[in-house]
């Protein structure tokens, strides 16, 4: 059976494919619905840090091994490296408690459908951010959020109304949405992998350039009072696993 041993990289480096394997860096950032912040960085964190969220909430959360696996904040320890091959968002919506609608460590599944996306919630940031993904300092990915599909989740089907078989006539359904087709086959690779080496600082910056008010909202347009979305930002490609 044929394997790949070496990889030739554009400006004529060689990796040899050693001790890499297939496993995707990640990194999580947080969203409270109003946010005006110009950029949130991922990637700039380990387990046990402050997760980067908006401005306008109040209390952050103290991030675990569900948020990030990164091994160094902010790039590669000395023995690592990172061929990246996509940029994969994942989205989750949620909600803050009603006493505490601004204490992002309140979040939880407090709506139907939750935490499963609406369109609502992930409509403004297809039409008003994007993403920008940065080694040591330099632009390598920038475009609209919807531009990096995931290619994976949790594919929900609507209307739906709390207590009734469909949508009533008159009440609105709790409709679903996702950023792009769930199916390897919908990933925007990058034409040619991009290559973090060791000691390396990379970032991926949620950017919504003009500042402007992202609200998240139910299917009448109505503010969700302590709407939270969490983005678990996905850098899909081969890693060359740190050694001690």
């Amino acid at each position: 059976m044929d394997t790949i041993t070496q990889v030739r990289l554009p400006d004529g480096t060689t990796l040899t494919l050693g001790d890499w394997v297939d496993k995707p860096v990640f990194s999580t950032v947080d969203f409270l619905t109003g946010f005006t912040d110009p950029v949130l960085e991922a990637f700039g964190y380990n387990v046990g840090d402050v997760i980067p969220t908006t401005s306008n909430a109040t209390v952050k959360r103290t991030s675990s091994e569900r948020d990030t696996n990164i091994a160094a904040a902010g790039g590669n320890v000395s023995t690592e490296e990172l061929l990246v091959y996509a940029l994969r968002p994942e989205f989750w919506e949620l909600q803050n408690s009603g006493s505490t609608p601004t204490d992002m460590t309140s979040a939880d599944l407090r709506l139907p459908g939750q935490p499963l996306m609406r369109p609502t919630t992930l409509g403004p940031f297809s039409v008003w951010m994007n993403l920008r993904f940065k080694i040591s300092e330099k632009v390598y990915a920038d475009a609209g959020v919807q531009y990096f599909n995931a290619g994976f989740g949790i594919f929900g089907m609507g209307p739906v109304v709390p207590g009734t078989p469909a949508a009533a006539a008159g009440t609105p359904g709790r409709t679903y949405a996702n950023l792009g087709w769930p199916g390897q086959d919908a990933v925007r690779s990058f034409a040619v992998p991009h290559h973090v080496g060791g000691t390396e600082k990379y970032t991926v910056e949620w950017r919504n350039w003009m500042s402007r008010p992202i609200t998240f909202t139910d299917e009448n347009q109505a503010q969700i009072t302590g709407g939270v979305v969490q983005v678990r930002t996905y850098l899909d490609g081969m890693r060359k696993r740190p050694t001690a």
